[in-house]
């Protein structure tokens, strides 16, 4: 394949046979500036912004209306492995990606570790710490920080996160008295008792497609995916954590209390408007989904805390944050200096929740109303719970594809052994992982 005339190769990067926990002692990137760089103002430039966020572009003209010798040119893209990444990998392998790009937390460390493409001059997303202000990381979400930085290393500012509620139609639930379910043994006997008093309904259904949803539960039960030691990583998609989860959803799937089914399907916003399915635990921006796919029942909803498994823990589904890949000094600051301002100013943040329903990763009080009510409470207090210590692997996009696949072959058999088929997928990530030279245990 050429790009431009010229064909495209890969050299290996210097950091692909390394774990994410020895990134901090990565030599520094090129053209790092000095420490009295930080706060410098923007040299003139017109930067490239590639993102998928609706509310972006106006967030941007509102920028270039104030900083009109630092423009910033937006291109939407496609999120998705078959998207904005296959689009920016191709860049990258080019040695022409953009100033700078929108990408999920999960996929953050296959692009620094090369896994993604690190271009003929190895380029990956710029070192900023000394670009932020200082105490940066105070202004976000613990554990939102956690997901872009290494000790003192920071590599993407936080955008938008995805802590974990039940949303929940109190009317149904009402009507046949069955209380808001506090633990997910409760939730379990909801799921049950509801089914039996009216069995056109379920409770909630199951996605086996949807990796990151799957994901967010097992981080609320104490999963760890990945680790790192002794140079080297571990892949533990079926630590018992997970397995507890997958276990509980599989009884369900065999009782028929609750129903498999895509997420975002035709069929699925089907059953959420006309009370079919009557439960979901879901993200924040999930309160948008369900305005849009149940505009007449919306007051009916409401929000509670995610069942628990006896910890104040919670998960987290979704979320991106903004990488440089600019490298000369003057861009760099200048895309350094976008990114901040995206992030944490309220009339960017502003713009794109009223365009996508984000819930910003900076911390504040985000107005957030769904079923006639304030649910930023319950969303806020979700982040502080989220455990900082979950971390991605260094190929995500290939490991949601293997547990997509194991889940869904599980979920469309009697057995629904869910637990059974994380084992498969986790043997398979191990061997996508180590094909990309990464050494794993």
């Amino acid at each position: 394949m050429t790009v431009r005339g010229r064909p495209v190769t890969r050299r290996p990067s210097a950091a692909l046979a390394l774990p994410l926990a020895l990134l901090p002692f990565l030599a520094a990137p090129a053209s790092a500036p000095a420490r009295g760089e930080r706060g410098t103002r923007p040299a003139p430039a017109e930067l490239s912004f590639w993102s998928w966020t609706p509310g972006v572009r106006e967030a941007a003209g509102i920028w270039n209306r104030e900083h009109p010798g630092a423009r910033v040119r937006v291109q939407e893209v496609v999120p998705g492995i078959k998207g904005g990444y296959a689009a920016l990998r191709t860049a990258l392998l080019a040695g022409d990606p953009p100033d700078l790009a929108q990408i999920e937390y999960q996929v953050l460390p296959g692009f620094l570790l090369g896994a993604l493409g690190g271009g003929e001059d190895g380029r990956v997303p710029a070192e900023l710490s000394r670009l932020l202000p200082p105490g940066a990381g105070r202004r976000f979400a613990g554990w939102a920080w956690a997901q872009v930085s290494l000790g003192d290393r920071v590599f993407a500012v936080p955008v938008d996160q995805g802590p974990m509620a039940l949303l929940y139609r109190r009317d149904v639930l009402r009507r046949h008295r069955i209380a808001v379910p506090r633990t997910w043994a409760e939730f379990e006997r909801a799921a049950a008792v509801l089914r039996r008093r009216d069995p056109r309904v379920h409770l909630a259904s199951f996605d086996p497609s949807d990796a990151g949803w799957v994901a967010g539960l097992a981080w609320q039960a104490g999963a760890r995916w990945f680790r790192t030691g002794g140079g080297r990583w571990s892949v533990t998609l079926d630590d018992a954590p997970t397995r507890r989860v997958l276990a509980l959803w599989g009884r369900m799937i065999r009782a028929g209390t609750v129903k498999s089914q895509a997420a975002y399907t035709q069929a699925w916003t089907a059953d959420l408007n006309r009370g079919r399915v009557v439960a979901w635990p879901a993200p924040a921006w999930g309160t948008a989904l369900v305005r849009t796919a149940a505009p007449e029942n919306e007051r009916n909803w409401a929000v509670a805390p995610l069942p628990t498994w006896g910890t104040r823990s919670a998960g987290n589904h979704g979320g991106s944050a903004t990488v440089v890949f600019a490298r000369s000094g003057a861009r760099k600051r200048a895309a350094a200096a976008f990114a901040w301002w995206l992030s944490t100013d309220p009339r960017s943040l502003a713009a794109q929740a009223e365009k996508a329903g984000i819930f910003p990763a900076a911390l504040g009080r985000h107005p957030l109303r769904f079923g006639g009510a304030d649910a930023h409470p319950v969303f806020a207090e979700a982040s502080r719970r989220i455990d900082p210590r979950f971390r991605w692997g260094p190929a995500m996009l290939q490991a949601f594809s293997r547990v997509a696949d194991a889940l869904g072959e599980a979920a469309a058999t009697p057995g629904a052994d869910l637990a059974g088929a994380m084992s498969g997928a986790r043997d398979r990530v191990a061997a996508d992982i180590r094909a990309h030279g990464i050494d794993v245990r």
